[in-house]
């Protein structure tokens, strides 16, 4: 491949940076407000988004928030209560739980996605479509090959 590593090295920064500015709490919180959540209760609700339409059990939502099971079960009622979020038992094994989005929370996914694509359309007016497309295109090889690394990982292939 033609880049250099100085190349590759300033990308991966550059994609650092953005991701933290989307993943900032002030923006978090922006978000949150506007839709009634504290901030850890959107961390909940856009960690079971990040894997929808699959539910997560307990567990893996626990995992992927990296908190413990008895701190994610308290925001899990709590939003349940709140309409955000369903329990259902699972049809193979009823101690455990799938937690998903309510209608309302795929209302609020809505609304949250509705929100970033206006800042995202706000910072890249002005980019032509062709280079758009480019970089959509890029993003989706980079996403194929993460996916089939993350795949194979979980086969135990390297």
């Amino acid at each position: 491949m033609g880049i250099e590593k100085d190349d590759f090295l300033t990308m991966w920064h550059k994609m650092i940076r953005i991701n933290h500015f989307f993943s900032n709490a002030a923006t978090r919180r922006n978000v949150a407000a506007n839709i009634n959540l504290t901030f850890a209760q959107l961390r909940v609700v856009c960690a079971v988004l990040a894997h929808f339409p699959r539910p997560l059990t307990l567990k893996e939502l626990a995992n992927h928030l990296n908190l413990t099971a008895g701190a994610v079960s308290q925001m899990v009622d709590t939003l349940c209560q709140a309409g955000f979020l369903e329990r259902n038992p699972q049809e193979n094994d009823r101690r455990t739980v799938a937690i998903s989005l309510s209608d309302n929370g795929q209302d609020i996914s809505n609304e949250i996605n509705t929100q970033i694509a206006q800042k995202l359309s706000e910072y890249l007016s002005g980019v032509p479509d062709e280079k758009l497309a480019t970089f959509i295109e890029v993003l989706s090889i980079l996403e194929d090959k993460l996916d089939q690394e993350n795949n194979n990982n979980k086969e135990g292939v390297n």
